[in-house]
């Protein structure tokens, strides 16, 4: 049996990666709750975050029983790593699962709903990208959809003060508005 306070993390990662599972727990062990600590700063949630850490802690364990991990400074920062990829997996999976829906009837649902992700920093960084995509999305219509979608959803005009500025009919509108934003879901999408 190893004793535990003695030993080098460098001493326990070479043992480790010769088949030594005492050392690889002790190593482990020894980072578990700073591993926690920072995952769970991150994810907010602590079932989350306890999931996480398992998954990191198996993808540590992996690499130091294949004897892969290749020292280029401290352990820790090299399992921090990890756990960071980990948790940005985790937000982009949750992403993937939030994907704005854009309703045909109503863009506006898509715009509310990325004014209000979270709170959380990680919401805010994925409500911001997901302003800029939008916009770049809108951007990249053509100009008479535009133009409809920015007076309905921007300016707050109705279908019959559209109609009266651009000189069409409400159904020529309505086209235009349905077109648009089917467009724009190809448009996002696509960047996804």
């Amino acid at each position: 049996m190893i004793q535990n306070a003695t030993i080098t993390d460098q001493s326990l990662i070479l043992r480790s990666g010769a088949g030594d599972l005492s050392a690889t727990e002790i190593l482990l062990g020894r980072y578990r709750n700073t591993l926690y600590t920072m995952i769970r700063l991150l994810i907010k949630d602590s079932h989350t975050a306890e999931d996480i850490l398992q998954e990191v802690l198996i993808k540590i364990n992996t690499q130091l029983l294949s004897s892969r991990y290749q020292e280029k400074g401290l352990f820790i920062h090299w399992a921090s790593q990890i756990a960071r990829h980990a948790c940005m997996d985790y937000f982009r999976r949750s992403r993937a699962k939030k994907r704005v829906e854009v309703n045909e009837d109503d863009l506006s649902s898509c715009l509310n709903s990325i004014n209000h992700i979270s709170d959380s920093p990680e919401g805010y960084l994925i409500g911001q990208e997901r302003k800029v995509l939008l916009a770049d999305a809108i951007n990249h219509l053509p100009e008479k959809q535009r133009q409809v979608i920015l007076m309905r959803h921007f300016e707050q005009k109705t279908f019959r003060e559209i109609a009266l500025i651009t000189g069409c009919s409400i159904n020529t509108v309505l086209g235009r508005m349905r077109y648009g934003i089917k467009n724009l879901r190809k448009l996002t999408d696509a960047n996804i």
